[in-house]
C-alpha cells in the first residue's frame, strides 16, 4: 500500500511539472512566494493565516468474528488562527490556536441511536523552522522543523449535559526535515517527520475516573507540490503516509487493559490559491481525504472483547494568508 500510494502521488507531481513546463517558466528561483510549500517570512515580517475547516468522519465497528457492532459519523467545524514571525531570513517562530464548534457524533447500534455534541479549544501549538540551506546559494532548500503542543485543555467525552471536548488530552511534539526545489512555475518539497504523542488522559466526569492511552511515536513521509498556473493562481497537490503506533490503553473505571493497534493512514490534499494582492494577501480553498487502515483493539485478559474499526475522513477548508510588518 505504501508503494502504491507514493507511486500515485509521485506520478501526479512529476506529470504536473513537465506539463506546466510547456507553457510556464520552469527557471529555478529563490523568491519567497506566499502560499508556496517552501515559503518562510523574511526578517521582521509577520505571516498570518485565518482559516475555517469542516471535517466529516465515518466509522464502522466489528467484533472478532466480523459481525457489525456499531456505525458512527462525526462532524466538526473549526476556526484556526496562526501567526509566524521571521526572526531572521532563515529562522521563523510560530504560534497557532483553534476552536471547534457545532460538532456532533452520531452512533448507531442494535440498541438504538445516540447523539453527542462536540466543542471547545484545541491545545495551542508553537513552532520553529530553521533554514539550513537556502536556494539562493544552493540547488534546493533544506529546513529543520519542530512543533510542540502542551496539554493545555482537558479532554472528556460528552455527558451530563456537557459537550465533548476536542482537546487531545496530552502533549504532542513533532520534529522534521524538509527539502524543496522551487522554480518560477513549480515547487516540489519532500519531508520526513517524527511525531511524539504524549500520554493521553481523558476525564470521565460522571465517574470521576480517567481513561489513559500510553505515549507513542508516528513517523511520516510526505510530498508537497505547487503549480503556478498564472501569476495569481496556483494549484496544490500533496500527500503523506503515516506509520501509526500501537499504544496500550487502560479503562480507569474497570482497570481493563487493551492494545490499540492503530492502522497506518495516508492523506491526499488538493487546493487552489489566488493572490488578491500579489504576495501579500492570498485566499485558498482545499480538500483533504484521509485513508485509514483498519484499527484493532485487543484485550489480553479476554479475547472475546476484541473488536476492530474501519474509518475514513474528509476535510474541507478555506483560508486567508497575509503578510505584514
Amino acid at each position: 500500500m505504501l508503494a502504491r500510494f507514493f507511486i500515485g502521488v509521485s506520478f501526479a507531481a512529476l506529470l504536473a511539472g513537465p506539463l506546466s513546463a510547456q507553457s510556464l517558466d520552469m527557471t529555478p528561483t529563490s523568491d519567497r512566494i506566499l502560499s508556496d510549500p517552501t515559503y518562510l517570512p523574511l526578517k521582521g515580517e509577520f505571516l498570518g493565516e485565518s482559516s475555517y475547516g469542516y471535517s466529516h468522519n465515518t466509522a464502522s465497528y466489528s467484533d472478532s468474528s466480523g459481525a457489525s457492532l456499531a456505525n458512527s459519523t462525526r462532524h466538526l467545524n473549526t476556526l484556526r488562527q496562526s501567526f509566524a514571525y521571521g526572526v531572521t531570513d532563515d529562522l521563523t517562530i510560530s504560534v497557532s490556536e483553534a476552536y471547534g464548534f457545532s460538532g456532533a457524533t452520531r452512533t448507531t447500534t442494535s440498541a438504538g441511536v445516540s447523539n453527542n455534541s462536540l466543542s471547545g479549544w484545541a491545545d495551542p501549538t508553537i513552532g520553529v523552522t530553521y533554514r539550513l540551506l537556502d536556494q539562493r546559494n544552493n540547488p534546493a532548500s533544506l529546513d529543520l522543523i519542530g512543533h510542540y503542543s502542551p496539554d493545555a485543555f482537558s479532554a472528556h467525552p460528552a455527558g451530563a449535559g456537557e459537550d465533548g471536548s476536542i482537546a487531545r488530552g496530552g502533549p504532542q511534539a513533532d520534529f522534521g526535515l524538509a527539502i524543496g526545489h522551487q522554480t518560477k512555475a513549480f515547487t516540489i518539497r519532500g519531508s520526513v517527520t517524527a511525531t511524539y504523542n504524549g500520554r493521553i488522559n481523558q476525564l470521565i466526569p460522571i465517574t470521576g475516573t480517567s481513561n489513559s492511552v500510553a505515549a507513542f511515536w508516528v513517523p511520516s513521509v510526505g510530498i508537497q507540490t505547487q503549480t503556478r498556473l498564472t501569476p495569481r493562481l496556483a494549484f496544490d497537490l500533496a500527500g503523506s503516509y503515516n506509520f501509526n503506533g500501537s499504544p496500550v490503553a487502560v479503562n480507569g473505571l474497570s482497570g481493563i487493559q487493551h492494545t490499540e493497534n492503530l492502522g497506518d493512514y495516508e492523506a491526499i490534499k488538493t487546493g487552489l490559491n489566488y493572490h488578491f494582492i500579489p504576495n501579500r494577501l492570498v485566499g485558498s480553498v482545499n480538500y483533504t481525504h484521509t485513508f485509514h487502515q483498519d484499527t484493532s483493539f485487543t484485550f489480553p485478559s479476554n479475547s472475546a472483547l476484541d473488536y476492530s474499526r474501519s474509518n475514513s475522513e474528509n476535510n474541507f477548508g478555506v483560508s486567508l494568508l497575509y503578510t505584514f510588518k
